[in-house]
Parts: C-alpha cells; structure tokens; sequence
C-alpha cells in the first residue's frame, strides 16, 4: 500500500517517460504534530495537482530510512523521481519544515515559478531506498 494520506494524495497517471514529482512527508504515527500535517500533505498536493504526496511513518517503515537520522518531526522531501532506472533522481528540499500549511504551500509555489527547479541537488544515498519503494508503489497501485 503505498504511505499516502487520503484519496487526494493516490499517484496520478503520468505519462511514460516522464518524472514524478514527489512531496513526501517523513514522520512518526506517535507524534501529534506528524499527525495533523497528513491534513497539510492533503491540501498541498490538492493546491498542486503535478505532484504526488506520501506519508511515511519512519518507524513503521525503518529500512527505507536506516542511512538516515532523521531527528525532527516533520521531515520534508521534495524531489523528481527519474523516469528511468538508469537516470538519477533531482531533489530539491529535504530538512524539517515547521509544520504549517503556509510555509509548505509556499515552498511549492517557489519551486513551480520560473526556475524555481533549475537548480536540484543530488538525492542523498540515504533517501534511495525511499524512492525505490514509491516507484514500486506506485506501479503496484
């Protein structure tokens, strides 16, 4: 199943060939703030219809996230995840966010102007186990 909040945050179809923009929120389902952001995931990824959004709880889903320390709640990932196994992912935010549909939104809105995504940076090694897992998801559902 893949780690999406609601229906509004299911994958869309995309076009093969093309790459998938990615909003993934890493959490924990203990932590009440990670909670109410699944609410702010929803509406972003609604606002942002070119994206997809996932929700992953990185206790429950450990091995995705074990190269990483991931210290504060919520952890935010933005990336375009490669068409092709042979190509390489472009990420473009991954840190904590204060947890705020304002500043969230607002990040999104910086990335979809004008060059706004010229300028990705490398997917840690850390984070490939977290793109394989949605490319597989995603083509299972």
């Amino acid at each position: 199943m893949l780690p999406v909040s609601s229906d509004s945050a299911l994958p869309r179809p995309s076009t093969a060939g093309e790459p998938v923009r990615w909003l993934v929120v890493l959490c924990a389902e203990w932590c009440g703030t990670c909670r109410d952001y699944r609410a702010v995931l929803d509406q972003v990824v609604q606002d942002h219809p070119g994206w997809r959004g996932a929700w992953i709880d990185i206790e429950d889903q450990a091995d995705l996230v074990e190269d990483l320390d991931v210290e504060t709640f919520p952890t935010v990932l933005i990336y375009e995840q490669a068409p092709g196994p042979g190509e390489s992912d472009r990420m473009f935010f991954f840190g904590p966010m204060l947890p705020h549909l304002g500043t969230l939104s607002r990040q999104m809105t910086l990335l979809e102007e004008p060059g706004g995504m010229s300028r990705p940076a490398p997917m840690p090694p850390g984070l490939s186990g977290v793109s394989h897992w949605l490319r597989q998801s995603a083509s299972e559902g």
